[in-house]
């Protein structure tokens, strides 16, 4: 049996036995690799690949990839998911200095990515922010995450940002703005999600 205590070596068997797309593997398992003093079975490619072994800091590991491209650690689905994309169906009215819910998601426990981003009508006057919170006033108790920044003249100023969120049980997320033009101002907005594991 080939040595499969190093990375690169496991990875080229996963290969070699699944005709998986290597980026993919690589990406959804990540911390996971390498797996030291491993066994494998099911080595005929088409079929479940089961590899067990050492995850390097001591824990036992147990991979099972299966057929169909689905990734299974010790009973957890670490498939890479499509990203979801959502954004406002129409502008919404922002009144002046008041938090305003654009947007909400919910995510199962897990670790994902989150991109967010807002649109607001053109007015140089004061801040604009975006903020992923837990509750649609976004107080600063219930901020996950914020961005803020001055408003641009001339133009629509747009904010975004990106984070990673590990979720322990199943949360919903709101995605918030306040701006401080001293008028109430339309602002469109969106979200990008993917889970990049079911375990965190």
């Amino acid at each position: 049996m080939p040595d499969l205590t190093t990375k690169d070596a496991l990875l080229e068997k996963i290969v070699e036995l699944t005709g998986q797309i290597k980026d993919k593997i690589v990406t959804a398992l990540g911390k996971y690799l390498p797996l030291s003093g491993g066994t494998m079975t099911g080595a005929i490619k088409g079929n479940p690949l089961t590899l067990t072994g050492d995850d390097g800091e001591g824990n036992s590991a147990d991979l099972l990839i299966n057929a169909d491209g689905t990734l299974i650690l010790n009973g957890n689905d670490i498939t890479p998911q499509k990203s979801t994309t959502k954004n406002t169906p129409s502008s919404v009215s922002v009144p002046d200095n008041t938090t305003t819910n654009l947007l909400s998601f919910t995510l199962e426990k897990g670790t994902w990515f989150v991109q967010v981003i807002g649109s607001f009508a053109s007015n140089a006057t004061g801040f604009r922010q975006i903020v992923i919170a837990t509750s649609e006033t976004g107080g600063n108790a219930d901020r996950y995450k914020n961005f803020r920044g001055p408003a641009v003249d001339g133009t629509s100023t747009v904010i975004t940002f990106s984070t990673i969120i590990e979720v322990a049980s199943t949360t919903t997320y709101y995605v918030n703005v306040t701006q401080t033009s001293g008028s109430t101002l339309n602002v469109d907005g969106g979200y990008k999600i993917f889970r990049l594991s079911s375990i965190n």
